[in-house]
């Protein structure tokens, strides 16, 4: 599992910005014909991580810039300046080698979800939401996370639906945080608050398997809707990690 600090893992990005420089990353952009451009799939991987080595249907996580907001800041035009530290999430099974899937934050939701909502014994989802609730704070947080009582070979190495262990969600989840923290921070922009508040939102209605509150949390998760976030009314849901967003106005 990724064990950087999120705010080591911005720090990886910007140091890859600045050694791949502006021409080098260019060659990999080009407009599409609609007038918003793409990248190539030829761009390398520059940042490899593989997980669970030896297992069965082992995974291999990869960070690749540039990304489609790198340059781009209106439709038609490609700006030879670096506007975001944009940069692709994406996973690979290394035994099919069926190539690339960009990793989305509604799978991240539907997973966290999973976890818990697939427990059938109420107490033992209960537990299970506390102790991955626990787990998302802390990742917040960027503590360590492995001195609650887990068992960490039993509990993340476990394959859940789609074949993705705890340990690289996890993984999707500091990437994801380092690249809204470094592109949508300051000011009155939520870094990764927005992602995290819809992490905890999905664990908390997956405790009573609620999928009518998954399917809400995942319509807020693609962020159609413009203007600031909505919130639960009870912020005790989000570990305390998300209070100062009750009382900023």
């Amino acid at each position: 599992m990724e064990k950087r600090k999120i705010e080591e893992l911005k720090q990886v990005i910007i140091r890859l910005y600045a050694e791949r420089g502006v021409e080098n990353l260019l060659k990999y952009i080009s407009l599409r014909g609609d007038g918003w451009h793409k990248v190539s799939s030829e761009a390398p991987a520059e940042t490899p991580i593989t997980y669970c080595s030896g297992k069965e249907n082992e995974h291999n996580i990869e960070i690749r810039i540039p990304g489609i907001r790198t340059f781009l800041k209106e439709k038609g035009s490609i700006e030879k300046n670096i506007c975001s530290y944009d940069f692709r999430i994406c996973l690979s099974n290394n035994k099919n080698n069926k190539g690339l899937t960009p990793i989305k934050h509604t799978d991240i939701v539907k997973y966290l979800y999973e976890i818990v909502a697939r427990i059938e014994n109420p107490k033992q989802r209960g537990k299970k939401y506390e102790e991955l609730k626990q787990i998302l704070t802390n990742v917040y947080n960027d503590n360590e996370i492995f001195q609650y009582p887990f068992n960490e070979i039993i509990e993340y190495g476990k394959k859940y639906e789609g074949n993705l262990s705890l340990v690289e969600i996890i993984t999707f989840i500091k990437w994801c945080s380092a690249q809204e923290e470094l592109n949508f921070s300051g000011n009155r922009a939520w870094g990764k608050d927005l992602s995290f508040a819809r992490y905890f939102e999905a664990i908390y209605y997956a405790q009573f398997k609620n999928e009518s509150g998954l399917k809400k949390v995942l319509k807020n998760t693609e962020n159609k809707e413009k203007g600031i976030p909505s919130l639960h009314k009870n912020p005790e849901i989000y570990g305390g990690c998300l209070d100062h967003r009750y009382t900023d106005k």
